[in-house]
């Protein structure tokens, strides 16, 4: 959609003009009137239609039907709708009258050459490009909405290059056209903000658009290409507008996946003590049908926090989608592993199809339902090459000049984005001391096996692939906390809350109280997640919990009913009540930890013992008046009711005046569909059977869920850690597409 332009007509010679097709022209006819004008008419040749609107107030009539009386305020708007076959063959001619003359005062002749021009694409997302309809300045939300979607292009498809592809200004791949990507040169970014468009034949013109950031502060994820036609008829004045084109793409934004999605990948790292451990997620993920990768011990370094160093999400347009982890600016023995072997090594994909420079033009006017596989398609159309003509007309030099403007909008340049400084950064501290309690990250390499096949052996040989990106957030004075790993990084369910739909669900991110001091996740991680729109941050409070995560006291499993989830809350209070049946029916003298095995020896403790430690008892009620500040919170920003929480039995201890669990921790679990990998909490045994477990199974496995009781004491839970801390999971993408929600 285009502006109107206004052109002026003399009475002395003949106008001529440039017109494309369905874009109105404005004809003024008040600048050259001869003396006792008091009425015209106006007649154009076939294939020109002319309207007049009287007034604002009045609607627009066909102009050849009578004749109008001259008063101001009158438009004659021209339209073509067909391109012309040769230069200046449709002319538009304005009489004027008097009625004290038979014949008109003057004559003013406007003559017309029609283009036909557009820069279009797939705005409605179903494939179809109807630029009568929308407005292609626009992006519209929701599922009556329409606009042009653009990913960012930030896999390696090239396995020899060090950088993502988005950090270059090759073209490596393509979607959707089969020419080679030798054929194509980079002619818009960084400093080159506008391109001239050579033309030659007429031919459509085809432009490739590639993302090179997500939406972040400063940026929405709105970019604006323009195509401008110029006359340069006249040497001695710079060039004219005479049309302007314009589209308005949005860049797809990252999404977080919960936990009741279908699982497709576990990762794990395998260290010194934990062979067991990876045997039971194995055989875990065996059940669930997952494939499993394993970090060898050689590359991790003994770091084996593999959910606080990343998280994965997705991007997805109509026509693809693919994963991209969210490297976490927790910078340990792990720091690489998302970028040197995930962004390498990729899923298996049963798709041929790259995600490269997105189509910006194609070949041929009629729309091909096959181009739907474009995110953005355009063309850039005209008629003829409009060579000068013998009989000495007018030359017209036509120029197309397509723009990028930068004006409202920030473009990051191609070569990098000043957000994300990847790798080199030192272990973080806080306050002097380690950032977390958990151990830190380096490299490492994957290996995947299929469902049913036997626990792998470690290998250092990453598998080749593209369709995996990778994108980072870390702050500019390298200042992170224990709250920046991404143990502390979740996302509910699709929920409605107070009204408003949240199809994706609501990211979970845990901080301080409004208003106090203390540790909160860095800025650049917040601006970033608050930036993709589609998941609405919620900031949880955990910096009463001395590592300082969300999976520390909540998790989400899916059910068969009502909103198809239950969240999981840790409740010192249902442990308490608990124990005092226990304790009620003669089995207070039951130990805790009995049957630990470790490096280090395991005080056991009675029931007896816990319900008179009043200490632990006081200290708990404290935590619990914690959660109990969360759960009011989730059940306001995520609409939920009490029936909708299940209370999982958990103690805590206080270590430095912050809260460690003080069994492992039953909420921090790995959820692989209705298989559940829960740390065994070595709880009081009665009548054969560890009554912790024995009550999560009674809470569970009505909803169709089956627990497995992981042993993770040694390898995590003495570290302050558990299961969930020590895997990460692939899951499906959302069935909903991001972009028919309204944020």
């Amino acid at each position: 959609m285009s502006l109107q332009r206004i052109v002026r007509v003399s009475l002395e010679h003949p106008t001529s003009v440039v017109c494309v097709a369905g874009v109105e022209t404005l004809v003024d006819i008040y600048g050259s009137v001869p003396e006792g004008t008091e009425m015209f008419e106006v007649y154009g040749t076939p294939g020109v239609d002319i309207y007049v609107s009287p007034s604002v107030e009045r609607r627009r009539e066909r102009a050849d039907t009578r004749r109008w009386h001259f008063d101001a305020g009158q438009e004659i708007i021209v339209v073509m709708n067909s391109p012309s076959n040769h230069l200046d063959d449709s002319h538009v001619q304005i009489s004027y009258h008097s009625s004290h003359e038979p014949l008109p005062l003057a004559y003013a002749v406007l003559y017309l050459t029609c283009i036909d021009m557009a820069l279009e694409c797939d705005l409605n997302y179903e494939g179809r490009e109807d630029r009568c309809f929308v407005d292609k300045r626009q992006w519209v939300w929701g599922p009556g909405g329409y606009g042009a979607v653009l990913l960012v292009n930030c896999d390696r498809d090239d396995q020899s290059c060090d950088d993502r592809d988005n950090c270059d200004q090759h073209v490596r791949c393509l979607q959707g056209p089969e020419d080679s990507c030798e054929a194509y040169r980079h002619v818009l970014g960084q400093d080159k903000v506008s391109y001239e468009v050579p033309r030659f034949h007429g031919d459509e013109e085809r432009f490739f658009v590639e993302g090179l950031s997500f939406p972040d502060a400063g940026f929405t994820g709105l970019v604006s290409f323009h195509v401008t036609l110029l006359d340069g008829s006249n040497e001695d004045f710079s060039e004219s507008p005479i049309f302007t084109d314009t589209v308005v793409f949005r860049v797809a934004p990252w999404i977080m996946t919960p936990s009741i999605l279908p699982p497709l990948e576990v990762y794990v790292c395998r260290v010194r003590n934990n062979q067991c451990f990876v045997d039971a997620v194995a055989e875990l993920a065996e059940k669930a049908g997952c494939k499993l990768t394993i970090c060898p011990q050689v590359e991790n370094r003994n770091d084996r926090w593999i959910q606080d160093e990343m998280e994965l999400g997705y991007v997805q347009a109509p026509h693809k989608t693919f994963p991209v982890v969210f490297d976490s600016p927790r910078n340990g023995e792990l720091q690489d592993f998302p970028y040197r072997r995930i962004l390498v090594s990729g899923p298996d994909q049963p798709s041929p199809e790259r995600h490269g420079a997105t189509a910006l033009g194609s070949q041929g006017t009629e729309y091909r339902e096959q181009s739907r596989n474009f995110i953005l398609q355009g063309k850039i159309r005209d008629a003829s090459a409009l060579s000068v003509s013998e009989g000495g007309t007018q030359r017209h030099s036509l120029v197309l000049l397509l723009i990028m403007r930068i004006v409202t909008v920030k473009v990051i340049p191609a070569n990098q984005d000043p957000l994300e400084e990847r790798r080199g950064l030192p272990c973080a501290v806080e306050n002097g001391g380690p950032s977390t309690l958990r151990s830190d990250r380096r490299e490492l390499r994957a290996q995947r096996i299929p469902p049913g096949a036997p626990p792998p052996t470690d290998s250092a040989s990453p598998c080749q692939g593209p369709d995996f990106g990778y994108v980072t957030r870390e702050p500019r004075d390298r200042s992170v906390s224990g709250l920046d790993s991404f143990g502390n990084l979740e996302v509910s369910p699709p929920v409605v809350a107070n009204g408003k739909e949240y199809p994706l669900g609501r990211i979970l991110i845990g901080g301080n109280l409004p208003g106090s001091r203390g540790r909160r996740v860095t800025q650049v991680v917040r601006d970033f997640l608050h930036a993709q729109k589609v998941q609405p941050l919620v900031e949880l409070f955990v910096d009463w919990l001395a590592v300082g995560h969300v999976d520390e006291f909540l998790t989400f499993v899916p059910a068969p009913d009502r909103k198809g989830f239950r969240m999981l809350l840790a409740s010192p209070g249902a442990c308490f009540k608990l124990f005092q049946e226990k304790q009620k029916w003669g089995h207070g003298k039951a130990l805790l930890f009995e049957g630990v095995v470790g490096d280090e020896r395991v005080t056991t403790i009675s029931i007896n013992q816990v319900l008179s430690n009043k200490n632990l008892i006081s200290y708990n009620k404290f935590v619990q008046g914690c959660i109990d500040w969360n759960r009011e919170v989730l059940k306001r920003e995520l609409g939920l009711a009490d029936r909708d929480i299940i209370d999982v039995p958990q103690l805590f201890k206080s270590e430095r005046k912050k809260a460690v669990a003080f069994f492992p921790d039953l909420v921090n679990m790995l959820v692989l569909g209705t298989h559940l990998g829960i740390p065994k909490p070595f709880g009081p045994i009665i009548n054969g059977r560890c009554c912790l477990e024995e009550q999560v199974r009674s809470l569970l496995e009505p909803l169709g869920l089956h627990c497995t009781f992981i042993d993770d004491f040694t390898p995590y839970h003495m570290l302050h850690g558990e299961v969930h801390c020590g895997t990460n999971v692939r899951r499906q993408p959302f069935a909903f597409k991001w972009w028919n929600m309204v944020p």
